[in-house]
């Protein structure tokens, strides 16, 4: 599970600025879903990221459960 201060569509994410998760997640042992999980209202149209930043496989919010194409 990956707390985050929103979301956007394809899976990306607004974290706290630290890479704590992207580091982890990267490591070659990793072997778990990425699941994002937030509110609806912290879901968003776009957020900004950049090419190191690993986008979230499902999000889950109170009114749905999304599966991310290409994340």
């Amino acid at each position: 599970m990956i707390g985050a201060r929103g979301f956007d569509r394809e899976g990306n994410r607004i974290g706290r600025g630290g890479g704590h998760y992207d580091r982890y997640m990267s490591h070659p042992d990793f072997r778990a879903t990425r699941c994002g999980i937030a509110f609806s209202a912290q879901v968003l149209d776009a957020v900004p990221h950049a090419a190191h930043d690993l986008p979230v496989e499902v999000l889950v919010t109170e009114t749905c459960v999304t599966r991310v194409v290409g994340a």
